[in-house]
């Protein structure tokens, strides 16, 4: 029973009292018929009065579960605001053209911009302009075809660089069925977006290195055929033909083959650092170097080993001051570089060697006459097993620039070279006296 009910029952009980007391007065004369009318009229009266008790009650009992009911609505509208506001994502309440109604806590933390200056914006402002055609097709499409979809798109938050954001949408609809307002759900994938990065450098990485491995095989397997050839049939001449050679000849034999195990040795130690530097294996072991001696020793090895006559300068200016290097690195850096420089020079050509002491590093130059190499090529020098166009035919595998590079950058220095087809080129190598 409603209120309105209960009010029509209460009238009409007041109706029929009124009766009574108008049908007393009438018949005050007649005691008889008037005993009678009271008595019915009284048993009347009783029985609206039961009524309208029961209707008392029956209202009662609406009031409290009205009661109820308010303060469940009460406590569920509490929780809904407190899943709003403690959302850990941007959450969003906006009419069908994407004004914003409601913003909670974190989609204004995530934009810059407080609550309050949220509402009545169109949330389109806070998407970057590249993005901003999709966005309006995504909404036009909701909105003609009553689909709703996910998709990732850059907001543009104040005085803060945009970010990636992944978006789910869902409607909101009244009484009659009719789709009247929005909900987004705006969430910050950037440590998503860079961790899937991470994986791919990773997995990149990790191709590259084995691609590497797989280089260094088919290297190693090609270019040590050519020296230990070399020994072979140096061996076999002279254990079958020794009687028959004269002292200079035996001692071209043996230079041929200490020339070659020295290319093979150096060549497997380059290969081993290389995957060492590769896979962040390789460890600096810094000792105090004399670096003119360092220089003279291994300009006399060079030239001891190398099968072409060539005439190397060294000089060296500056205050010689203490220094500490990983001699065995530095040793395959310099001594990469002067094969590269006696390799593809020609026969009988100068090269130059200069050290220069500074007062916080030192400065290796080593200058050739050779092929030079061209513009295109130069990008290149520093990849493993790059070997230029112009000294295809020259001995080594193309790894001597990559294991300089590398090795110079353990040591916190610059590699850099200069060069011109057919004049010559030019490697400058910078090493700070403190190694990290």
């Amino acid at each position: 029973m409603n209120i309105a009910d209960f009010e029509q029952q209460v009238r009409g009980a007041q109706n029929r009292l009124d009766n009574i007391l108008q049908a007393a007065s009438r018949n005050s004369a007649q005691s008889d018929s008037f005993d009678l009318s009271l008595e019915g009229l009284t048993e009347e009266l009783h029985v609206s009065l039961e009524e309208l008790y029961v209707a008392l009650e029956e209202l009662n009992t609406q009031n409290e579960e009205l009661k109820i009911s308010q303060k469940a609505l009460v406590a569920e509208r509490k929780r809904y605001q407190n899943l709003f506001e403690l959302a850990p994502d941007g959450y969003l309440v906006t009419d069908l053209n994407g004004m914003i109604r409601e913003a909670n806590w974190a989609a204004a933390t995530m934009l810059g911009i407080p609550q309050e200056f949220l509402v009545g914006k169109p949330l389109i402002n806070y998407v970057i302009d590249a993005d901003r055609k999709r966005f309006r097709n995504k909404l036009s499409e909701l909105l003609s075809l009553r689909r709703l979809t996910d998709w990732e798109i850059q907001m543009q938050p104040r005085k803060r660089e945009p970010f990636p954001v992944a978006i789910a949408i869902s409607t909101i609809r009244n009484s009659a069925g009719e789709i009247t307002d929005m909900r987004w759900i705006i969430r910050d994938i950037s440590q998503l977006k860079q961790a899937e990065a991470a994986i791919r450098d990773q997995l990149a990485a990790e191709k590259q290195l084995s691609e590497l491995k797989s280089r260094i095989i088919q290297t190693i397997s090609h270019e040590f055929r050519t020296p230990l050839t070399v020994v072979r049939t140096s061996i076999e001449i002279l254990e079958h033909y020794s009687d028959q050679l004269d002292e200079a000849k035996k001692e071209n034999y043996f230079h041929r083959m200490k020339a070659a195990i020295q290319y093979t040795t150096r060549l497997f130690e380059g290969v081993l650092i290389l995957d060492e530097v590769e896979s962040n294996r390789l460890e600096i072991q810094p000792s105090p170097v004399q670096l003119e001696q360092f220089c003279q020793e291994l300009i006399d090895e060079v030239q001891l080993t190398s099968a072409i006559a060539h005439t190397i300068h060294f000089v060296y200016e500056g205050e010689q001051r203490p220094a500490s290097f990983d001699r065995i690195l530095l040793k395959q850096v310099f001594g990469n570089l002067l094969s590269n420089a006696v390799n593809y020079s020609s026969d009988s050509s100068n090269i130059y060697v200069k050290l220069t002491h500074e007062e916080t590093q030192v400065i290796f130059q080593i200058q050739d006459e050779g092929v030079g190499i061209s513009a295109e090529e130069l990008p290149h020098l520093f990849e493993p097993f790059y070997k230029i166009g112009n000294g295809k035919n020259a001995s080594g595998a193309g790894l001597g620039l990559a294991i300089a590079k590398r090795i110079v950058d353990l040591h916190g220095g610059t590699i850099g070279l200069h060069s011109e087809v057919n004049v010559g080129t030019t490697v400058i190598v910078t090493l700070p006296y403190a190694t990290p």
